[in-house]
């Protein structure tokens, strides 16, 4: 029984639209009258539906839909339609199609176009009849102009001619001013394109018509190029002023972001972020300044604090090993290079007096994939007595010089000198699992007499 149910349900449901197309069609003969190379607009009769009901408009064979476009010159606009202008191919039937959820309602119209014949200014076939009574008062209307008005509601300026009805026809104005010739529109609306202006001027001799179309004004794209040129230039500008000023916050903001990423990247193959090389001359005065630094609070913050692998020699090579080979090795497998100048006077002294500083700085300028970080701990104020490789260093890859007193301050990583150094070193692709313990003042004392003692 339910079976039943639902296939008769079906059946309804598929029957309901069968049946929403199956219009009832009027067999009315109204005959509208339009001159050609004229403006005319007609609707429909009153709804039979109710104002749920919408209407369309179709061509002769009741199929063809008219065109929505408004640039077309026969559409629909607003349920009604409109020849922009009427043409003599125009005439023929036209349907006007109302339609609700279950039923349709056809209504032809037949509509001639009427061809203009010179010298007469009125045809009897599209005459508008009304009464004026004899005596004072009374009025005549002009038909049909609801459907001119605009979207404020407003309808239309008419204007009212007088046509005489004799043998020589003319046609007048009924209020004659020099404003028969000007068109004036004081705000130009989109409305004002849709359509063409007609002048029409008539006499005995004869009729002349002007049409008039207004074309939107083509969009000046020069204007916007330029515009869009300068403030793409201004971006750039002022993003390249920006990077200028925080280039070091935003690359090290970018890795700190970007870090898991650097842990998935293929190794290198290089052991060490950087081999760190100072001044070991074992007199008092500056050189203890750089061991402080060296030993102790470069450890701390490279190693401890942003996990980097550092090797100093002397800490982290073994007792006995072959110096030039441990030195050699370990340079290679350095991703950077950390030159510590201690002063003007300790740092040139020592500088390619050892093997360790030769070959070190053989590899900084001889080989590939190693970079170089040059760091003042005192202000130098002439290279002059610098050797040439010294020279060359700082000026390809600038210096970073620190200022204050670091034997004072807690060693942060978040300090505007730490910044540059980072900046400068590789990004971090591992973060130290045993960080080391930094040396105290007396340790690196002591560290220092032992390699002294042992050399």
């Amino acid at each position: 029984m339910m079976t039943l149910f639902w296939y008769a349900s079906f059946i309804i449901i598929l029957i309901s639209p069968l049946k929403a197309d199956n219009c009832v069609e009027v067999k009315g003969q109204l005959i509208l009258v339009i001159f050609e190379d004229e403006l005319d607009v007609r609707q429909c009769s009153q709804r039979v539906f109710g104002s749920h009901s919408n209407r369309s408009w179709y061509r002769s064979d009741g199929k063809t839909l008219i065109s929505m476009d408004q640039n077309s010159r026969v559409h629909q606009y607003r349920e009604m339609l409109w020849f922009a202008p009427a043409a003599e191919e125009d005439t023929g039937y036209y349907y006007c199609i109302e339609r609700n959820s279950t039923h349709c309602h056809k209504e032809r119209f037949t509509i001639n176009i009427l061809k203009k014949n010179p010298g007469t200014c009125h045809n009897e076939q599209n005459d508008y009849r009304q009464r004026l009574p004899l005596g004072p008062g009374g009025f005549i209307v002009c038909p049909h102009l609801d459907i001119f008005k605009d979207e404020n509601n407003n309808l239309p300026k008419v204007q009212w001619y007088k046509c005489f009805l004799n043998r020589i026809p003319n046609l007048t104005k009924t209020n004659p001013s020099t404003e028969v010739s000007r068109l004036n529109i004081s705000k130009v609306q989109s409305k004002h394109y849709l359509y063409p202006f007609i002048c029409s001027v008539k006499n005995n001799v004869g009729e002349v018509s002007a049409y008039i179309a207004l074309i939107p004004p083509v969009p000046n794209y020069k204007i916007y190029l330029i515009a869009g040129f300068i403030t793409l230039t201004l971006v750039i500008t002022f993003s390249m002023i920006i990077y200028k000023i925080f280039k070091v916050e935003i690359v090290l903001l970018y890795r700190d972001s970007c870090h898991p990423y650097f842990l998935k990247k293929v190794s290198d193959g290089k052991l060490y972020d950087a081999y760190i090389l100072y001044p070991k001359n074992f007199g008092e005065g500056s050189t203890y300044t750089s061991d402080i630094f060296v030993l102790k609070i470069l450890p701390e913050v490279l190693e401890n604090q942003c996990g980097y692998n550092l090797f100093i020699y002397g800490r982290d090579d073994l007792v006995g090993e072959d110096a030039i080979r441990v030195t050699n090795e370990s340079v290679m497998k350095s991703r950077r290079l950390i030159i510590v100048l201690a002063g003007e006077s300790s740092s040139y002294n020592w500088l390619g007096n050892t093997s360790e500083q030769q070959i070190a700085m053989y590899n900084a300028l001889v080989q590939d994939g190693i970079k170089i970080i040059l760091v003042e701990l005192e202000k130098i104020k002439s290279y002059e007595n610098m050797p040439e490789s010294i020279k060359y260093l700082k000026q390809k890859y600038g210096v970073i010089q620190w200022s204050g007193d670091f034997m004072e301050e807690t060693p942060s990583a978040k300090t505007k000198f730490w910044k540059c150094v980072r900046y400068h070193m590789p990004a971090q692709r591992h973060w130290s699992s045993s960080p080391r313990e930094p040396l105290a003042l007396d340790s690196v004392l002591n560290y220092k007499k032992k390699q002294h003692i042992a050399l």
